[in-house]
């Protein structure tokens, strides 16, 4: 399997990705440790779809395999209970207050939407490191699995729509990620997307949550690292079509504008060095995460005083790819911002 990653600015992290899979991996001395999600095996978008697994990854340096963790890992509360902050474009799946606008028709209804709601998590099964769960809404619920880390930290999560890894600090469960596609086609896969952020607490009482989030300076600027496979996202600035070119490279500059925030939800612009793309992102509670997504794009990044870092993934690279462009076409890319003053 061809995958490509990038090294965050502090050598401290790698993302990865491939035709299925996308992980991110926490460097520490001798060892790689992190989680992921893949999809489908087959090349159609039905399975696609449909097959989706969460996986976390331990590896040493050398030639010797790693010895399987031999950490007792907890077992999880049944119940928990909080509250979803999302950000969309269009109704990306029935999770959505306003699903019904869009859920079915040819195209989504432009501009975005946001919503703040309850949501239930309850534990179906749990084997060792390995959960199956219901995500519950005041609207539908689905199954979901997950994936625990080696330490019970962290919960990769991963269904139809979505996949993520979430924190596990005692009875709270916290994180950020994205979602895509609404109706089953791929069409809604690619155009449809949001970007959210849940906080869980274990039991039917929800945990108390700041009610004010942290103003983001409008302007940011500094570089980004990029690796892709084929076009690997659409300002690739290396134009050759996927049929011809493997692997590429570049470290240029880059400047994100926030040209609305409403809260914890924001409309973005992303600018390269010749174009700009527009972007919709969402703050964690405690504002020190910032989840984005596009047609293209899903990251999560970190958020200090005076920086935005973190890293990503991208497919595809046409106007209007096929599935097989937008799925053989990868990157991954790794930010390291500055407010401007």
């Amino acid at each position: 399997i061809n995958e490509v990653g990038t090294l965050s600015a502090d050598g401290k992290q790698i993302q990865i990705t491939s035709k299925e899979a996308t992980g991110l991996f926490i460097i520490s001395g001798d060892q790689i440790t992190g989680c992921g999600s893949s999809r489908g095996t087959n090349g159609l978008f039905g399975h696609w779809l449909g097959s989706y697994s969460a996986w976390c990854d331990e590896y040493t340096v050398g030639t010797s395999p790693a010895a399987p963790s031999t950490q007792i890992i907890a077992i999880l509360p049944k119940v928990w209970t909080g509250v979803i902050a999302g950000t969309a474009i269009g109704g990306v799946s029935k999770h959505n207050p306003k699903s019904g606008e869009n859920i079915g028709k040819e195209k989504a209804a432009k501009g975005w939407n946001t919503y703040d709601e309850p949501r239930t998590l309850t534990i179906v099964r749990q084997e060792g490191r390995h959960v199956e769960f219901l995500w519950k809404s005041p609207h539908t619920e689905d199954k979901w699995i997950g994936m625990l880390s080696a330490d019970g930290k962290q919960m990769q999560v991963s269904s139809k729509n979505a996949s993520g890894l979430w924190s596990i600090t005692g009875d709270q469960i916290f994180g950020c990620n994205s979602s895509r596609g609404a109706n089953g086609t791929f069409t809604h896969w690619i155009g449809e997307y949001a970007a959210y952020c849940i906080n869980l607490a274990a039991g039917t009482t929800p945990p108390v949550l700041s009610q004010s989030a942290p103003i983001l300076p409008k302007e940011w600027k500094g570089m980004v690292a990029h690796t892709n496979f084929g076009y690997g996202g659409k300002y690739n600035t290396n134009t050759h079509p996927s049929s011809t070119l493997s692997f590429n490279y570049y470290d240029e500059l880059r400047t994100l504008v926030i040209q609305e925030q409403d809260g914890r939800h924001l409309r973005l612009l992303y600018k390269t060095n010749t174009q700009s793309f527009p972007l919709i992102g969402t703050l964690s509670s405690d504002g020190k995460q910032i989840v984005i997504a596009n047609n293209y794009v899903s990251a999560v990044w970190n958020i200090t005083a005076d920086s935005l870092i973190g890293c990503g993934t991208s497919r595809g690279g046409k106007a209007t790819p096929t599935f097989d462009e937008w799925k053989d076409s990868y990157a991954t890319w790794c930010t390291n911002l500055k407010p401007v003053q």
